[in-house]
């Protein structure tokens, strides 16, 4: 059989196979795809050249952190509404969860407000980790800039000669990604509380 003939997700019996999705509700699986994401991102930072480091190799990279970002707070916000529904309040549907796209400003807003009614304090930590989700908002609102050269209308999708430590980037996000894993570890610690319960 030629290559071309060959399928291209198709297990083969060797030890490189891959199995996804095999097991619990897809749903359950936002933490992991953020620490899979994560970790690529971590290790592709940590592979590449100073000189690789320093332009366009920089941008897989942010790219990765960013989307684990966005799974962290998207799995932060599935994990809430669960304690909401359990204590008789309003919440928000997986897909209206879903719905709000790559908008890193609004996911961040739902989370502030999601503290408050579970009744927890909106510390100094997250304040400032709050300025990670305007600078992220501000450089690629729709998680597009680090993706593609160009915006729908063939504009530069970053201004002229953008400029960052992206070994600095990569510690801050570190630590970012490592407090929401916290926050969410903390809700499904109160959710498995509500669920011994009852």
């Amino acid at each position: 059989m030629s290559e071309i003939e060959k399928k291209l997700f198709a297990p083969t019996g060797a030890l490189s196979d891959t199995a996804l999705n095999w097991y619990g509700r897809p749903i359950e699986k936002f933490d992991i795809y953020a620490q899979a994401f994560h970790l690529a991102a971590k290790k592709l930072a940590k592979g590449l050249s100073e000189e690789e480091l320093r332009d366009i190799y920089a941008c897989p990279v942010v790219y990765l952190y960013r989307h684990a970002l966005e799974l962290w707070l998207k799995k932060i916000l599935f994990t809430g509404s669960i304690i909401l529904r359990l204590e008789g309040q309003d919440a928000e549907s997986v897909r209206e969860i879903l719905n709000q796209k790559h908008n890193l400003q609004t996911l961040w807003r739902k989370i502030y407000f999601l503290f408050k009614k579970v009744g927890w304090d909106w510390d100094t930590e997250l304040k400032n980790y709050e300025k990670f989700i305007h600078d992220f908002s501000e450089a690629d609102t729709k998680s597009f800039s680090f993706r593609y050269p160009v915006t729908l209308d063939e504009g530069s999708s970053l201004p002229m000669n953008f400029s960052f430590d992206l070994r600095s980037f990569c510690t801050h996000m570190d630590k970012f990604l490592e407090r929401l894993d916290q926050i969410d570890c903390g809700l499904a610690g109160e959710l498995d509380q509500m669920s011994e319960g009852e």
